[in-house]
């Protein structure tokens, strides 16, 4: 998925606790980019 030539992003989700926004910090960490997630409630982000 990742290309040899593409340098690592840094990128905010919001809504990162459920549904897309979950999946989305798992791609986007999976692809070596810092994630910054946020939600409403953020203690289900301590994992």
């Amino acid at each position: 998925m990742s290309s040899p030539h593409r340098s690592a992003r840094v990128v905010l989700i919001t809504g990162a606790a459920g549904g897309v926004g979950s999946v989305l910090v798992d791609r986007f960490l999976a692809n070596g980019d810092t994630v910054i997630a946020t939600d409403t409630g953020p203690e289900v982000l301590d994992t």
